[in-house]
């Protein structure tokens, strides 16, 4: 796989503090991360959502190139949103 189609992590800086978590509790982890963060996904009825978390603090940037998450959002499709809703 060519590099620059992979997740990018961007270098971190110093903050003191980290985000409150608004994941839900039954939010589902997609089976890719990268070294600092986790993705999730979160479907109630008909609302849907991604979450990016981060698992060892870095308050940088991170780069997905739209390739990457067309064939994220496909898998979604394919996967998650094939099966009933809670």
């Amino acid at each position: 796989m060519a590099k620059k189609y992979k997740i990018r992590e961007g270098p971190g800086s110093g903050a003191r503090f980290t985000a409150e978590s608004i994941i839900p509790r039954d939010a589902e982890k997609l089976p890719f991360s990268t070294k600092s963060y986790e993705f999730y996904f979160h479907r109630k009825k008909d609302k849907t959502a991604i979450y990016i978390n981060t698992i060892s603090y870095h308050p940088g940037q991170l780069e997905i190139p739209l390739g990457k998450l067309e064939e994220t959002i496909k898998y979604i499709k394919d996967y998650y949103l094939s099966r009933p809703s809670a």
